[in-house]
């Protein structure tokens, strides 16, 4: 998957989910909210299958549920959204 560059962010640019870079800084991952959405509901799936209680088993239990978490809390209701979509 090709890494999108950024130079300068604008409100008009629709940016798909995948590796972004703005400007020189280091790519990041870019989750699109109707994307991250079914990322939440997979990942919170995949933290039920963990199955052990060992230390590192624990462990990536609670960072999946972390990761679902902020997800979650990180999308903006879809009542604050205008008729594109966006947040109002």
């Amino acid at each position: 998957m090709a890494t999108t560059e950024i130079q300068k962010a604008t409100a008009d640019y629709r940016v798909e989910t995948g590796p972004v870079r703005f400007g020189a800084d280091w790519p990041g991952l870019f989750i699109r909210g109707d994307d991250a959405l079914a990322f939440q509901v997979w990942l919170d799936k995949a933290a039920t299958l963990i199955e052990g209680h060992d230390p590192e088993s624990k462990m990536a239990r609670r960072k999946l549920y972390e990761i679902t978490k902020a997800i979650h809390d990180i999308i903006v209701p879809l009542e604050e959204r205008d008729a594109n979509g966006r947040p109002t």
